[in-house]
């Protein structure tokens, strides 16, 4: 379970970044509810997608799907962790399509991590619950502690992010 809480929470500082930034530039209640909500969805929603690719590869891998789903876990940490940062400028949710764009934009690491699911002694099904719960959580919090929050998360909290995201493939990868 400690496995899956660190992974939940590695996946949602993207989304929950993105809330405190616009939580900063004044957004409406309704509108941190939404964007918290549709992040959540699409977090989770990812991840089931994740663990499905990764379950039907059990079958083509065999006991090497453990140390793929990790080595790939490793890879995108290592992207979080050490790759560009560019600066996020100004963040909107004000219309559907950007906070759809903004949904799908965060939860591509959620995809990449959801094929070692199979592969972990929780449920696949309580584990995509609650990468999406722990996201839309992180983003209600974020979003309401507004400028705050956004003065506290900042790129080495992204960073910090990855490397929890390597630990997690090295570990997949020897259990």
């Amino acid at each position: 379970m400690l496995q899956l809480l660190a992974l939940s929470v590695a996946l949602a500082i993207d989304a929950a970044t993105i809330a405190a930034t616009v939580g900063a530039a004044g957004a409406r209640r309704g509108e941190l509810v939404r964007a918290a909500g549709v992040f959540g969805l699409f977090q989770g929603g990812m991840a089931g997608l994740g663990a499905l690719i990764g379950a039907a590869g059990a079958g083509v891998f065999g006991t090497a799907l453990p140390i793929a789903a990790g080595g790939l876990l490793i890879a995108l940490g290592s992207w979080v962790a050490f790759g560009p940062h560019p600066e996020e400028g100004d963040v909107t949710i004000a219309t559907w399509g950007a906070l759809l764009a903004l949904g799908l934009a965060t939860s591509i690491d959620a995809l990449a991590s959801g094929v070692a699911l199979p592969s972990w002694p929780v449920p696949v099904a309580l584990s995509v619950a609650a990468i999406g719960v722990v996201t839309a959580a992180m983003c209600l919090l974020a979003g309401a502690a507004g400028a705050k929050a956004a003065s506290l998360l900042d790129q080495r909290t992204e960073r910090i992010a990855g490397v929890v995201l390597i630990v997690l493939g090295l570990w997949t990868c020897w259990t």
